[in-house]
């Protein structure tokens, strides 16, 4: 025989050999081949999970008041001279759910203007805080008991809370008087100096 063929022999006894002689096979650490994943004949969805938003709760309206707390300037019945500026100061409390802001006024109602603005911007205050409303008045130049009411209102035109109001006398004695000028012609003696 052949020493090829014998060696051959040799081998291919030695590998059907080592199985049943006890010899166990070690699979090495890391595969070097891939298994790929079974597939299911079905695909199964994937179920998404989206979140909601909570129920927004919805605004409640707004609602407007004024409260007249007290007159900080020029208490009922203060008395003026004729055409003698007047500086009326009112406090307030915005005891509404919102805030006042620019876009309130306040408007003559009724009564006498005394040359005031008809209507003014209602000074910007928060729900449940106190504020200052100025308005500038002159007296009229006749004698006599005046008043002036006053109403805030809303943007859109609705009036609301408590009237506020001036009430003022006005009393020509109260006018400055003024020392006449000594007239050239009279009979004023001057001192000699």
């Amino acid at each position: 025989m052949n020493n090829r063929y014998r060696l051959s022999i040799q081998l291919i006894a030695l590998v059907f050999l080592l199985p049943a002689c006890g010899g166990e096979q070690v699979a090495p650490a890391t595969p070097q081949y891939f298994i790929p994943p079974t597939l299911s004949s079905q695909p199964t969805p994937l179920a998404l999970h989206t979140p909601t938003a909570p129920p927004v709760s919805p605004t409640p309206p707004c609602t407007y008041s004024l409260s007249f707390l007290e007159d900080i300037t020029v208490p009922d019945g203060t008395k003026f001279a004729p055409g003698a500026p007047i500086d009326k100061i009112w406090l307030v409390r915005n005891d509404g759910t919102c805030n006042w802001d620019a876009r309130f006024q306040l408007r003559f109602l009724d009564g006498d203007l005394m040359e005031a603005e008809s209507q003014i911007g209602l000074f910007p205050a928060r729900a449940g805080a106190e504020a200052e409303i100025q308005v500038q008045f002159i007296a009229p130049d006749e004698a006599g008991t005046y008043a002036s009411r006053w109403q805030a209102y809303t943007p859109l035109g609705e009036p609301f809370g408590d009237l506020i109001f001036i009430l003022i006398e006005v009393d020509p004695a109260l006018a400055p008087t003024s020392t006449p000028e000594p007239d050239e012609n009279s009979d004023v003696a001057t001192p000699e100096g």
